[in-house]
């Protein structure tokens, strides 16, 4: 049996015919990448402290304001998850696998936070604001 390239499509799959598995492409490395390469989106350690952020997902709206770009450590408000705010540290996006875009924050992705020792998983993100990234100043 030929071998075909099942890696053309970013929504096609990877075949492993020694297996028999099939893998969605956005759930290998190369696919993930791939699916990523481009979309809007912004990396929390790129950020200055007190930059305040807007992210709507398809079910929330949340605000973040950066408190260590460094850590990804912000404080967030927002939906059932934080109806007050609280501390928590920005994992990354994806597809709600294993893989993340560490510390970013992608439209069409699904956002990972950490805090208070659980794992949130949001649904995927629609709209991605700077709201204010200026420093508080002069003192």
């Amino acid at each position: 049996m030929p071998k075909t390239d099942p890696l053309t499509t970013s929504i096609g799959t990877e075949n492993d015919q020694d297996k028999g598995v099939l893998v969605p492409r956005h759930c290998t490395l190369s696919g993930f990448t791939e699916a990523t390469k481009g979309r809007q989106g912004i990396h929390v350690g790129s950020l200055a402290p007190v930059t305040r952020l807007r992210v709507l997902t398809r079910n929330t709206e949340y605000q973040m304001t950066v408190v260590e770009p460094k850590e990804w450590k912000v404080l967030i408000r927002g939906g059932r998850f934080s109806p007050t705010e609280r501390i928590a540290f920005v994992c990354g996006s994806g597809y709600g696998g294993t893989l993340l875009k560490v510390a970013g924050i992608g439209v069409g992705l699904c956002c990972e936070l950490s805090t208070e020792g659980q794992r949130v998983v949001t649904s995927p993100v629609q709209e991605l604001e700077v709201l204010d990234n200026a420093l508080p100043g002069p003192f």
